[in-house]
């Protein structure tokens, strides 16, 4: 099956470059016709939304779309359109040459617009005007689709009804991690005379991933042997900084954002690594990178508790799971792996197994070709 992964996408992103990678691993053709634009910035907040910067992605987004155009219009004709993430506002275009050429149009969105930057990272007022276009693009591109390729199942179920989609034929696609990158490997030795573990969490400084909920944890066991490495950067770098430098925890070290190589570090120092914890409803529908990414290296993982992480592991087993929004619980959750041993291995063991079983790349890009190829049989 040949497959024209088209846009303005990241091509960087892990949704992105993982679903590319498992469609390729399947036995799939992947060609890729993209044009830089939205990995040119890493945190899409702040000025990135003011009208002076809006105005220049607009016209970086109409010169990007030309160059697609005619990149499209001169290769073979490919079985199928994917358009990845971000991808909105590719969708009209992509629409437009997969009638020209007689194929399906799929849309791997990742995100409502709408919801992440109204609802979810409330950068944008809910009844503005400036909402009202969010949610229009989200549909409009939603119905261009012939097929929606979502992260989990609770999220496809909440496009369906968000948008009243109606029959619209939704893919659930999890994600996995670069394999190459998050794999198990020699553990660096941080024990200590103390008996104290290394605690990690990477990522973006978002609502999603609760980084105030961590810090109170933190706080919380600040006497009880827990040491938080906290790597990362965004939206919300000066409410953590502010909030850090108010808790005055002791055992917390903000590194700012990590690079490759210096997160491989990281990860492999830690005994134990974080998901998510914020309070949105966005944080039960979504299972995001890093729950993949410490799976596949091999680490316990303690993420908080919600529909969508039900539907790919089991609390106690492969991960231990949180009441959302409550530190007091994240840091039992952590006491409980720092006082045993035997289940942090445990858990460790198990994810990693979780993980080779059913989210390696052979795994999801042939599930995934599997409903592609159906997809493409209707026509």
């Amino acid at each position: 099956m040949k497959i024209c992964y088209f846009g303005t996408y990241e091509k960087d992103y892990p949704r992105n470059r993982l679903l590319i990678n498992a469609l390729s691993f399947a036995g799939a053709e992947v060609s890729e016709c993209h044009e830089p634009v939205w990995e040119l910035t890493r945190d899409k907040t702040g000025d990135y939304l003011k009208p002076r910067s809006l105005i220049k992605t607009g016209f970086m987004l109409i010169r990007a779309h030309i160059r697609l155009l005619s990149g499209f219009m001169s290769i073979n004709k490919p079985d199928l359109l994917m358009v990845g993430y971000i991808g909105t506002l590719d969708m009209l275009p992509a629409r437009l040459l997969a009638y020209i050429r007689g194929i399906p149009l799929v849309f791997n969105p990742n995100i409502s617009l709408y919801e992440t930057l109204v609802t979810d990272r409330k950068i944008v007022r809910k009844n503005s005007f400036k909402a009202a276009v969010l949610r229009a693009l989200d549909r409009l591109s939603f119905i261009l689709a012939d097929a929606l390729i979502m992260d989990s199942r609770e999220n496809a179920e909440y496009f369906r009804k968000s948008f009243k989609l109606g029959r619209k034929r939704l893919i659930t696609a999890y994600t996995g991690a670069d394999e190459e990158f998050f794999c198990p490997g020699e553990t660096a030795d941080s024990s200590s005379d103390d008996g104290s573990v290394e605690v990690l969490f990477f990522g973006k400084f978002i609502p999603l991933h609760g980084l105030d909920i961590i810090l109170k944890a933190a706080k919380i066991t600040e006497r009880e042997g827990l040491k938080f490495t906290v790597a990362g950067s965004g939206q919300l770098s000066a409410d953590i900084n502010a909030l850090k430098a108010s808790l005055e925890p002791k055992n917390v070290t903000l590194t700012g954002w990590a690079e490759r190589e210096e997160l491989r570090g990281y990860v492999r120092r830690a005994d134990i690594c974080l998901g998510i914890f914020g309070d949105t409803e966005k944080a039960l529908r979504v299972i995001p990178n890093k729950v993949y990414q410490v799976l596949a290296s091999g680490k316990p993982l303690v993420t908080e508790d919600s529909p969508a992480v039900r539907e790919i592991l089991t609390n106690g087993k492969d991960a231990v799971f949180c009441g959302r929004g409550d530190p007091a619980a994240l840091g039992n959750a952590l006491l409980l792996l720092r006082n045993d041993r035997k289940l942090r291995a445990a858990v460790s063991e198990n994810g990693y197994r979780t993980y080779r079983r059913s989210f390696s790349a052979p795994v999801t890009g042939k599930a995934l070709l599997s409903e592609l190829r159906n997809l493409t049989s209707y026509r």
